[in-house]
């Protein structure tokens, strides 16, 4: 299991190797909000402060849409293509 940190709102929860930030939405976590799960709208932006390495690669589309949208790649990620390998802080942009 993995820790996650909004640092936002200081809610913490554990999701298993590999799984999506998607997952959390079961768990009723108030800092994370998602719009189309495919990585199109945004609404998901999350600066990582913590932890970069133990998140899937991020994909060409995604590094096109993040700059699009004028966020920096290397510390901003869509949270809906987050897929976790180990412990990570993060705050909702």
């Amino acid at each position: 299991m993995h820790r996650v940190v909004i640092n936002s709102t200081n809610e913490q929860f554990n999701l298993p190797d590999k799984a999506y930030l998607t997952d959390a939405e079961e768990l009723q976590v108030n800092g994370l909000k998602f719009g189309c799960r495919k990585g199109a709208c945004g609404i998901c932006v999350i600066e990582i402060v913590k932890g970069m390495t133990n998140l899937s690669s991020v994909d060409k589309k995604e590094d096109a849409f993040l700059k699009r949208l004028g966020h920096c790649p290397s510390r901003v990620r869509l949270a809906c293509k987050c897929q976790l390998l180990g412990d990570i802080e993060i705050t909702p942009v």
